[in-house]
Protein backbone atom coordinates (compact mmCIF):
# COMPACT_ATOMS: atom_id res chain seq x y z
CA UNK A 1 0.00 0.00 0.00
CA UNK A 2 1.37 3.52 -1.11
CA UNK A 3 0.99 6.40 1.45
CA UNK A 4 1.69 9.25 -0.39
CA UNK A 5 -0.26 11.85 1.11
CA UNK A 6 -1.00 15.04 -0.14
CA UNK A 7 -3.17 18.24 0.94
CA UNK A 8 -5.65 17.31 -1.71
CA UNK A 9 -5.77 13.85 -1.86
CA UNK A 10 -8.78 11.90 -1.41
CA UNK A 11 -9.34 10.25 1.78
CA UNK A 12 -12.87 10.36 1.71
CA UNK A 13 -14.43 9.24 -1.56
CA UNK A 14 -17.79 6.96 0.30
CA UNK A 15 -20.30 9.70 -0.28
CA UNK A 16 -20.10 10.49 -3.55
CA UNK A 17 -23.65 8.96 -4.24
CA UNK A 18 -25.23 10.99 -1.75
CA UNK A 19 -25.61 14.10 -3.72
CA UNK A 20 -26.39 15.66 -7.56
CA UNK A 21 -24.98 18.74 -6.66
CA UNK A 22 -21.61 19.34 -9.40
CA UNK A 23 -18.76 21.27 -8.71
CA UNK A 24 -18.91 24.85 -10.18
CA UNK A 25 -16.08 26.31 -12.37
CA UNK A 26 -15.82 29.47 -13.25
CA UNK A 27 -12.57 30.82 -15.54
CA UNK A 28 -11.21 33.83 -14.90
CA UNK A 29 -8.75 33.73 -17.17
CA UNK A 30 -7.45 32.14 -20.26
CA UNK A 31 -4.54 33.20 -21.92
CA UNK A 32 -4.51 34.41 -25.51
CA UNK A 33 -2.64 31.05 -26.63
CA UNK A 34 -4.26 27.99 -24.95
CA UNK A 35 -3.84 24.88 -27.41
CA UNK A 36 -2.39 22.29 -25.45
CA UNK A 37 -4.69 21.29 -22.22
CA UNK A 38 -4.89 18.73 -19.52
CA UNK A 39 -6.51 15.22 -20.06
CA UNK A 40 -6.43 11.93 -17.95
CA UNK A 41 -2.93 11.02 -17.56
CA UNK A 42 -1.42 13.81 -17.65
CA UNK A 43 1.08 15.22 -15.24
CA UNK A 44 0.28 18.76 -13.55
CA UNK A 45 1.71 21.74 -11.50
CA UNK A 46 -0.92 24.46 -10.43
CA UNK A 47 -0.69 27.09 -7.74
CA UNK A 48 -4.05 27.45 -5.71
CA UNK A 49 -5.97 28.96 -2.83
CA UNK A 50 -8.49 27.26 -0.84
CA UNK A 51 -11.40 28.41 0.90
CA UNK A 52 -14.56 27.81 2.80
CA UNK A 53 -17.54 29.70 1.11
CA UNK A 54 -17.10 32.51 3.68
CA UNK A 55 -13.45 33.36 2.67
CA UNK A 56 -11.74 31.98 5.45
CA UNK A 57 -8.49 30.40 4.00
CA UNK A 58 -7.65 26.69 4.92
CA UNK A 59 -4.76 25.96 2.67
CA UNK A 60 -2.84 27.85 -0.11
CA UNK A 61 0.32 26.37 -2.39
CA UNK A 62 1.42 30.39 -2.05
CA UNK A 63 1.88 30.03 1.28
CA UNK A 64 4.57 26.78 1.03
CA UNK A 65 6.07 28.65 -1.91
CA UNK A 66 5.78 25.10 -4.10
CA UNK A 67 3.34 24.47 -6.65
CA UNK A 68 1.30 21.67 -6.10
CA UNK A 69 2.11 18.38 -8.66
CA UNK A 70 0.27 15.52 -9.37
CA UNK A 71 -1.20 12.88 -12.55
CA UNK A 72 -4.60 13.94 -13.42
CA UNK A 73 -7.73 11.02 -13.25
CA UNK A 74 -5.67 9.00 -11.44
CA UNK A 75 -7.37 9.39 -8.06
CA UNK A 76 -4.07 11.47 -6.57
CA UNK A 77 -6.71 14.39 -5.28
CA UNK A 78 -10.09 14.61 -4.21
CA UNK A 79 -13.23 13.70 -7.25
CA UNK A 80 -14.20 17.57 -7.57
CA UNK A 81 -10.24 18.50 -8.55
CA UNK A 82 -9.94 15.57 -10.77
CA UNK A 83 -13.19 16.38 -12.57
CA UNK A 84 -12.37 20.64 -12.61
CA UNK A 85 -8.90 20.86 -13.57
CA UNK A 86 -9.45 19.07 -16.96
CA UNK A 87 -9.20 20.60 -20.30
CA UNK A 88 -6.96 23.66 -18.64
CA UNK A 89 -4.03 24.94 -20.67
CA UNK A 90 -0.90 26.98 -18.56
CA UNK A 91 -1.43 29.95 -17.27
CA UNK A 92 -5.10 29.64 -16.91
CA UNK A 93 -7.13 30.66 -13.98
CA UNK A 94 -10.07 28.85 -12.92
CA UNK A 95 -12.44 29.37 -9.55
CA UNK A 96 -13.70 25.75 -8.62
CA UNK A 97 -16.59 25.46 -6.11
CA UNK A 98 -16.62 21.57 -4.71
CA UNK A 99 -19.31 20.14 -2.57
CA UNK A 100 -19.30 17.90 -0.03
CA UNK A 101 -19.47 14.64 -1.27
CA UNK A 102 -16.79 15.53 -3.86
CA UNK A 103 -14.22 16.60 -1.52
CA UNK A 104 -14.09 15.01 2.12
CA UNK A 105 -17.62 13.99 2.68
CA UNK A 106 -19.08 13.97 6.14
CA UNK A 107 -15.42 12.82 7.36
CA UNK A 108 -13.70 15.98 6.93
CA UNK A 109 -9.74 16.49 7.76
CA UNK A 110 -9.23 16.84 11.46
CA UNK A 111 -8.77 20.16 12.61
CA UNK A 112 -8.63 21.47 8.96
CA UNK A 113 -11.68 20.66 7.09
CA UNK A 114 -14.97 20.48 9.05
CA UNK A 115 -17.45 17.64 8.42
CA UNK A 116 -19.87 18.40 5.32
CA UNK A 117 -17.50 21.58 4.15
CA UNK A 118 -18.17 22.89 0.61
CA UNK A 119 -14.46 24.23 -0.91
CA UNK A 120 -13.44 27.00 -3.11
CA UNK A 121 -10.36 26.77 -4.77
CA UNK A 122 -8.50 29.79 -6.56
CA UNK A 123 -6.53 27.93 -8.86
CA UNK A 124 -3.54 28.93 -11.59
CA UNK A 125 -1.93 25.99 -13.68
CA UNK A 126 1.68 26.52 -14.32
CA UNK A 127 2.85 23.32 -16.10
CA UNK A 128 0.99 20.75 -18.71
CA UNK A 129 2.65 17.78 -19.32
CA UNK A 130 1.68 14.96 -21.44
CA UNK A 131 4.46 12.06 -19.72
CA UNK A 132 4.22 9.89 -22.59
CA UNK A 133 5.89 12.46 -24.83
CA UNK A 134 9.80 13.28 -24.00
CA UNK A 135 10.76 16.23 -22.06
CA UNK A 136 11.43 18.90 -24.11
CA UNK A 137 15.02 20.89 -24.70
CA UNK A 138 13.73 24.00 -26.29
CA UNK A 139 11.66 26.80 -24.92
CA UNK A 140 10.64 28.90 -28.04
CA UNK A 141 11.62 28.10 -32.03
CA UNK A 142 10.77 30.13 -34.95
CA UNK A 143 8.13 29.42 -37.74
CA UNK A 144 9.62 29.75 -41.15
CA UNK A 145 12.66 31.72 -41.67
CA UNK A 146 14.69 32.29 -38.96
CA UNK A 147 15.71 35.78 -38.45
CA UNK A 148 19.31 37.04 -39.33
CA UNK A 149 19.92 39.21 -36.71
CA UNK A 150 17.37 38.58 -33.61
CA UNK A 151 19.66 40.38 -31.33
CA UNK A 152 19.40 43.77 -33.50
CA UNK A 153 16.03 43.68 -33.94
CA UNK A 154 15.54 43.28 -29.53
CA UNK A 155 17.77 45.80 -29.29
CA UNK A 156 15.29 49.05 -29.59
CA UNK A 157 17.47 51.78 -28.31
CA UNK A 158 20.28 50.82 -29.67
CA UNK A 159 22.48 50.18 -26.72
CA UNK A 160 24.02 46.98 -27.60
CA UNK A 161 22.20 45.39 -24.44
CA UNK A 162 18.62 43.93 -24.06
CA UNK A 163 16.54 44.50 -21.42
CA UNK A 164 14.14 42.07 -20.05
CA UNK A 165 11.31 44.30 -21.46
CA UNK A 166 12.41 44.08 -24.95
CA UNK A 167 13.42 40.50 -25.42
CA UNK A 168 9.97 40.18 -23.42
CA UNK A 169 8.34 42.86 -26.63
CA UNK A 170 10.44 40.89 -29.58
CA UNK A 171 9.04 37.44 -27.95
CA UNK A 172 5.33 38.58 -28.07
CA UNK A 173 5.86 40.03 -31.11
CA UNK A 174 7.37 37.11 -33.37
CA UNK A 175 4.92 34.58 -32.11
CA UNK A 176 1.85 37.48 -32.76
CA UNK A 177 2.67 37.33 -36.02
CA UNK A 178 2.98 33.72 -36.43
CA UNK A 179 7.00 33.62 -36.90
CA UNK A 180 7.78 31.98 -33.65
CA UNK A 181 6.42 29.97 -30.97
CA UNK A 182 6.45 28.95 -27.09
CA UNK A 183 6.95 25.37 -25.84
CA UNK A 184 2.84 24.75 -25.21
CA UNK A 185 2.54 23.41 -21.91
CA UNK A 186 4.41 26.03 -19.36
CA UNK A 187 3.19 29.94 -18.76
CA UNK A 188 4.67 32.14 -21.47
CA UNK A 189 5.96 34.23 -18.81
CA UNK A 190 7.54 31.63 -17.31
CA UNK A 191 9.43 30.53 -20.64
CA UNK A 192 10.43 34.01 -20.89
CA UNK A 193 11.72 34.66 -17.78
CA UNK A 194 13.77 31.03 -18.14
CA UNK A 195 15.73 32.07 -21.56
CA UNK A 196 16.08 35.70 -20.38
CA UNK A 197 17.62 34.86 -17.08
CA UNK A 198 19.96 32.04 -18.38
CA UNK A 199 21.52 34.32 -21.53
CA UNK A 200 21.61 36.99 -18.49
CA UNK A 201 25.07 35.17 -17.30
CA UNK A 202 26.59 38.08 -15.18
CA UNK A 203 23.19 38.63 -13.51
CA UNK A 204 23.34 42.33 -14.32
CA UNK A 205 19.56 42.41 -15.97
CA UNK A 206 20.35 42.95 -18.97
CA UNK A 207 21.55 39.68 -21.93
CA UNK A 208 24.66 41.60 -23.31
CA UNK A 209 25.64 41.06 -27.11
CA UNK A 210 28.11 38.19 -25.98
CA UNK A 211 25.79 36.67 -24.07
CA UNK A 212 23.03 36.53 -26.44
CA UNK A 213 22.45 33.11 -28.28
CA UNK A 214 20.12 33.44 -30.67
CA UNK A 215 20.65 35.18 -34.44
CA UNK A 216 22.69 38.34 -34.48
CA UNK A 217 23.90 39.45 -37.55
CA UNK A 218 24.90 36.78 -39.50
CA UNK A 219 26.16 34.78 -36.77
CA UNK A 220 24.98 31.10 -37.91
CA UNK A 221 25.42 29.24 -34.25
CA UNK A 222 21.67 28.92 -34.15
CA UNK A 223 20.45 28.62 -37.92
CA UNK A 224 17.40 26.55 -37.35
CA UNK A 225 16.00 27.89 -33.37
CA UNK A 226 17.04 29.63 -30.27
CA UNK A 227 17.57 26.73 -28.34
CA UNK A 228 17.61 26.32 -24.97
CA UNK A 229 19.83 28.42 -23.00
CA UNK A 230 21.56 28.16 -19.56
CA UNK A 231 24.08 29.34 -17.86
CA UNK A 232 25.99 26.21 -18.88
CA UNK A 233 24.36 25.71 -22.30
CA UNK A 234 27.55 25.34 -24.43
CA UNK A 235 26.73 28.10 -28.03
CA UNK A 236 30.36 27.87 -28.39
CA UNK A 237 31.00 24.08 -29.13
CA UNK A 238 32.94 25.29 -32.26
CA UNK A 239 35.91 26.05 -30.60
CA UNK A 240 36.09 22.96 -29.06
CA UNK A 241 38.34 21.97 -32.27
CA UNK A 242 41.34 24.91 -30.75
CA UNK A 243 41.88 22.89 -28.28
CA UNK A 244 42.54 19.43 -30.01
CA UNK A 245 45.93 19.11 -29.14
CA UNK A 246 45.19 19.67 -25.10
CA UNK A 247 44.00 15.84 -24.67
CA UNK A 248 43.09 16.62 -20.52
CA UNK A 249 39.68 14.74 -19.89
CA UNK A 250 36.88 15.61 -16.99
CA UNK A 251 37.91 14.76 -13.82
CA UNK A 252 35.67 13.54 -11.32
CA UNK A 253 35.56 12.87 -7.72
CA UNK A 254 32.58 11.18 -6.03
CA UNK A 255 32.12 13.20 -2.75
CA UNK A 256 29.10 11.96 -1.30
CA UNK A 257 26.39 8.64 -2.23
CA UNK A 258 23.77 7.17 -1.22
CA UNK A 259 23.39 4.11 0.29
CA UNK A 260 20.41 3.13 -2.18
CA UNK A 261 22.16 4.13 -5.45
CA UNK A 262 20.53 1.85 -8.30
CA UNK A 263 18.57 4.51 -10.63
CA UNK A 264 21.43 6.58 -12.57
CA UNK A 265 21.42 8.83 -14.93
CA UNK A 266 21.81 7.62 -18.60
CA UNK A 267 21.69 10.30 -22.20
CA UNK A 268 18.48 11.26 -22.79
CA UNK A 269 17.32 11.28 -19.18
CA UNK A 270 16.09 14.45 -17.72
CA UNK A 271 18.45 15.67 -15.07
CA UNK A 272 18.02 18.63 -12.06
CA UNK A 273 21.04 19.33 -10.12
CA UNK A 274 22.41 22.19 -7.90
CA UNK A 275 25.83 23.49 -8.15
CA UNK A 276 28.45 25.79 -7.68
CA UNK A 277 30.87 26.72 -10.30
CA UNK A 278 34.39 28.07 -9.29
CA UNK A 279 37.85 28.75 -11.19
CA UNK A 280 41.24 26.27 -10.00
CA UNK A 281 41.95 28.87 -7.21
CA UNK A 282 38.37 28.71 -6.07
CA UNK A 283 37.13 32.03 -7.18
CA UNK A 284 33.33 31.43 -7.77
CA UNK A 285 31.65 32.41 -11.16
CA UNK A 286 28.57 31.14 -10.97
CA UNK A 287 26.14 29.09 -8.64
CA UNK A 288 22.43 27.47 -9.28
CA UNK A 289 22.20 28.19 -5.36
CA UNK A 290 22.73 31.86 -5.39
CA UNK A 291 19.41 31.76 -7.41
CA UNK A 292 17.45 28.93 -5.41
CA UNK A 293 16.83 27.58 -8.81
CA UNK A 294 18.37 23.69 -9.87
CA UNK A 295 19.69 23.62 -13.27
CA UNK A 296 17.49 21.28 -15.52
CA UNK A 297 18.44 20.02 -18.79
CA UNK A 298 18.75 16.65 -20.96
CA UNK A 299 21.52 14.61 -20.72
CA UNK A 300 23.63 13.76 -24.06
CA UNK A 301 21.58 16.59 -26.09
CA UNK A 302 24.27 19.07 -25.99
CA UNK A 303 22.35 21.73 -23.82
CA UNK A 304 25.56 21.92 -21.78
CA UNK A 305 29.57 22.05 -22.11
CA UNK A 306 30.75 18.97 -22.92
CA UNK A 307 32.38 18.01 -19.62
CA UNK A 308 29.16 18.25 -17.73
CA UNK A 309 27.75 16.17 -20.31
CA UNK A 310 30.39 13.73 -19.75
CA UNK A 311 30.49 14.50 -16.11
CA UNK A 312 27.15 13.98 -15.42
CA UNK A 313 26.49 10.40 -16.16
CA UNK A 314 25.78 7.50 -14.14
CA UNK A 315 25.01 9.48 -10.98
CA UNK A 316 22.00 8.42 -9.13
CA UNK A 317 20.17 11.76 -7.39
CA UNK A 318 21.66 12.96 -3.67
CA UNK A 319 25.28 12.20 -4.83
CA UNK A 320 27.22 14.76 -5.12
CA UNK A 321 30.78 15.05 -7.13
CA UNK A 322 33.43 17.28 -7.67
CA UNK A 323 33.68 17.82 -11.69
CA UNK A 324 36.72 19.51 -12.93
CA UNK A 325 36.54 20.34 -16.72
CA UNK A 326 39.68 21.41 -19.00
CA UNK A 327 39.13 24.37 -20.90
CA UNK A 328 38.50 22.61 -24.47
CA UNK A 329 35.27 20.66 -22.98
CA UNK A 330 34.31 23.60 -21.65
CA UNK A 331 34.34 27.38 -23.45
CA UNK A 332 37.75 27.22 -24.98
CA UNK A 333 40.18 30.04 -25.82
CA UNK A 334 37.00 32.39 -26.37
CA UNK A 335 35.20 31.96 -22.88
CA UNK A 336 32.51 33.96 -21.81
CA UNK A 337 32.75 37.89 -21.93
CA UNK A 338 32.67 38.81 -18.27
CA UNK A 339 32.42 35.74 -17.18
CA UNK A 340 34.54 33.14 -18.01
CA UNK A 341 38.09 34.35 -18.95
CA UNK A 342 39.54 32.91 -22.53
CA UNK A 343 41.35 29.05 -21.57
CA UNK A 344 39.38 28.55 -18.26
CA UNK A 345 39.46 25.07 -16.47
CA UNK A 346 36.29 24.99 -14.62
CA UNK A 347 35.47 23.00 -11.10
CA UNK A 348 32.03 22.57 -10.11
CA UNK A 349 30.69 21.30 -7.30
CA UNK A 350 27.56 19.09 -7.84
CA UNK A 351 24.77 17.58 -6.72
CA UNK A 352 22.21 15.70 -8.59
CA UNK A 353 18.14 16.13 -6.86
CA UNK A 354 16.22 13.99 -9.58
CA UNK A 355 16.88 11.44 -12.58
CA UNK A 356 13.80 11.57 -14.70
CA UNK A 357 13.46 8.97 -17.50
CA UNK A 358 11.31 10.84 -19.77
CA UNK A 359 9.93 7.78 -21.51
CA UNK A 360 8.33 6.77 -18.13
CA UNK A 361 5.18 7.71 -16.88
CA UNK A 362 5.31 10.34 -14.47
CA UNK A 363 5.66 8.75 -11.11
CA UNK A 364 2.30 8.31 -8.30
CA UNK A 365 4.29 7.07 -5.04
CA UNK A 366 6.83 8.51 -3.61
CA UNK A 367 7.08 5.51 -1.08
CA UNK A 368 5.90 1.88 -1.47
CA UNK A 369 5.90 -0.90 0.52
CA UNK A 370 7.81 -4.36 -0.43
CA UNK A 371 5.67 -7.91 0.45
CA UNK A 372 3.21 -7.56 3.15
CA UNK A 373 2.09 -4.34 4.35
CA UNK A 374 2.35 -2.81 7.61
CA UNK A 375 -1.12 -3.41 9.88
CA UNK A 376 0.14 -0.50 12.17
CA UNK A 377 3.15 1.89 10.82
CA UNK A 378 1.47 4.95 12.98
CA UNK A 379 2.02 3.03 15.82
CA UNK A 380 5.15 1.74 14.90
CA UNK A 381 6.53 5.57 13.70
CA UNK A 382 5.38 6.89 16.98
CA UNK A 383 7.99 6.04 19.05
CA UNK A 384 7.67 7.90 22.07
CA UNK A 385 3.62 7.19 22.22
CA UNK A 386 2.77 10.74 22.08
CA UNK A 387 -0.24 9.81 19.34
CA UNK A 388 1.92 12.12 16.79
CA UNK A 389 4.47 11.43 14.36
CA UNK A 390 7.20 14.15 14.69
CA UNK A 391 9.36 14.41 11.46
CA UNK A 392 12.26 12.95 13.26
CA UNK A 393 10.41 9.65 13.97
CA UNK A 394 8.73 9.42 10.61
CA UNK A 395 12.16 10.12 9.00
CA UNK A 396 13.49 7.02 10.99
CA UNK A 397 10.49 5.40 10.50
CA UNK A 398 10.93 5.22 6.55
CA UNK A 399 14.71 4.65 6.56
CA UNK A 400 14.42 1.73 8.59
CA UNK A 401 11.54 -0.06 6.37
CA UNK A 402 13.88 0.82 3.63
CA UNK A 403 17.05 -0.58 5.15
CA UNK A 404 15.40 -4.17 5.79
CA UNK A 405 14.19 -4.04 2.45
CA UNK A 406 10.51 -3.52 3.44
CA UNK A 407 9.89 -0.37 1.99
CA UNK A 408 11.18 1.41 -1.30
CA UNK A 409 11.48 5.42 -2.11
CA UNK A 410 10.94 6.24 -5.61
CA UNK A 411 14.41 5.71 -7.69
CA UNK A 412 15.58 9.16 -8.76
CA UNK A 413 14.93 11.44 -6.59
CA UNK A 414 16.94 12.27 -3.11
CA UNK A 415 15.65 9.89 -0.21
CA UNK A 416 15.32 13.55 1.88
CA UNK A 417 12.99 15.27 -0.75
CA UNK A 418 10.84 12.59 -0.70
CA UNK A 419 10.61 12.21 3.11
CA UNK A 420 10.04 16.02 3.12
CA UNK A 421 7.18 16.05 1.08
CA UNK A 422 5.33 12.79 2.68
CA UNK A 423 5.73 14.45 5.56
CA UNK A 424 4.23 18.30 4.89
CA UNK A 425 1.51 16.68 2.66
CA UNK A 426 0.28 15.04 5.52
CA UNK A 427 0.93 17.63 8.53
CA UNK A 428 -2.34 19.30 7.32
CA UNK A 429 -2.16 21.65 9.96
CA UNK A 430 1.19 22.65 9.54
CA UNK A 431 2.22 22.14 13.86
CA UNK A 432 5.38 20.24 13.04
CA UNK A 433 3.67 16.54 13.33
CA UNK A 434 1.50 14.52 11.80
CA UNK A 435 -1.49 12.81 13.98
CA UNK A 436 -3.35 10.23 13.75
CA UNK A 437 -6.16 11.74 11.87
CA UNK A 438 -3.82 12.67 9.21
CA UNK A 439 -1.63 9.91 8.95
CA UNK A 440 -2.42 8.27 5.67
CA UNK A 441 -0.73 5.08 6.03
CA UNK A 442 -1.28 1.71 7.62
CA UNK A 443 -3.16 2.33 10.83
CA UNK A 444 -5.21 0.47 13.23
CA UNK A 445 -8.43 2.25 13.66
CA UNK A 446 -10.13 0.35 16.53
CA UNK A 447 -7.47 0.69 19.16
CA UNK A 448 -8.27 2.83 21.88
CA UNK A 449 -4.93 4.08 22.58
CA UNK A 450 -4.22 5.10 19.17
CA UNK A 451 -7.18 7.48 18.82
Amino acid sequence: MVFMAAILAAVVQVLAGLSTEEVQVEVTFTPERCSFKSEDGFFLRYHYNGTFPDGKKFDSSHDRGNTFDFTLGKGEVIKGMDQALRGMCAGEKRKITIPPHLAYGDSGVDGVIPSGATLVFDVEMVEVRDPTEEVPNVLFWWLGETPTNAFGDMDANKDKIVTKDEFTKYCYEQVSAEKGKFLPGRREVDLIEDMFHFQDQDDDGVISYAEFSGPKDHDELFPKMVSRVVTLAVALQIFAALAVDDLSEVEIEVTFKPKRCIFVSREGYFLRYHYNGTFPDGKKFDSSHDRGDTFDFILGRGEVIKGMDTGLRGMCAGEKRKITVPPHLAYGEKGVEGTIPPGSTLVFEVELIEVLDPTDDVPKNLFWWVGETPKNSFGDSDVNRDKKISKEEFSNYCHKMADSDKGIFLPGRREQDLIDDMFTFQDRDRDGFISFAEFAGPKIHDKHDEL
